[in-house]
């Protein structure tokens, strides 16, 4: 990637934003990155592009920032995370669970970009109680389609978001692109039964987070289908 920050200003950066992790490279003087992060209440969002590295989260707990999960979601490349034994190759439209507790190892031979959104410990567990939720693995069946073209904005396109479940397309839509009333369905209109999976998961988002900026409600809202999905297959 052309620009961005340097070897040590990165990994400084990423210790701030998601804690006991680092950077490392063999050829870490021609490394460059960048993190650009929002925060909300007690969530952050962390828009994450480096260029060729592993990103390592050790036994270490120096800088660690207490428990979370982070939900990943690949942008751009691919990148390979391994944890506790299982692991998830990651391309664009892809998403994992991990979880900050535990060492892990992120691999990306060719750069990437993902987004992580950073849920404390106490939220997530009051969302999904004692599920069985996956960590380190590629959520099967949800897949992103298509992006806002900035996920930090608070406008934007009136379709902001087209993502799949089990096979079936949906979009998100946002009437005026700044209405904070959406409207999320299958494309084209017809019935399908993965429309309750998307239901379920939209009414169980905390009615604070649907006004916020739309990175928010879809991450959450992709949690959730992710989880059903997920549940649903084991």
């Amino acid at each position: 990637m052309r620009g961005g920050d340097d070897f040590e200003s990165c990994n400084e950066r990423l210790r701030d934003v998601c804690g006991a992790y680092r950077v490392a490279c063999e050829r870490w003087w021609e490394f460059r990155g960048s993190i650009r992060t929002q925060r909300i209440g007690s969530l952050e969002l962390a828009d994450i592009t480096f260029s060729p590295c592993t990103v390592i989260r050790d036994h270490y707990d120096e800088h660690y920032h207490g428990d979370q999960y982070f939900l990943v979601l690949q942008a751009d490349g691919s990148a390979r995370m391994r944890q506790r034994g299982a692991e998830a190759l990651l391309r664009p439209g892809d998403c994992t669970l991990i979880d900050s507790r535990y060492p892990s190892t992120f691999e990306s031979p060719h750069g990437f970009r993902q987004y992580s959104f950073h849920l404390p410990a106490p939220l997530f567990n009051e969302r999904f109680g004692k599920r069985n939720v996956p960590m380190a693995r590629t959520i099967p069946g949800v897949r992103i389609l298509q992006e806002p073209r900035d996920w930090f904005s608070w406008w934007g396109d009136d379709t902001f978001l087209k993502f799949e479940v089990e096979g079936v397309t949906f979009v998100g839509w946002e009437a005026f692109g700044d209405s904070s009333e959406y409207w999320i369905g299958p494309e084209p209109v017809r019935p399908v039964s993965q429309i309750e999976i998307v239901r379920q998961a939209f009414a169980h988002t905390p009615r604070w987070l649907r006004w916020r900026l739309k990175i928010v409600l879809l991450l959450w809202l992709l949690l959730g289908v992710a989880t059903a999905v997920y549940s649903s297959h084991h």
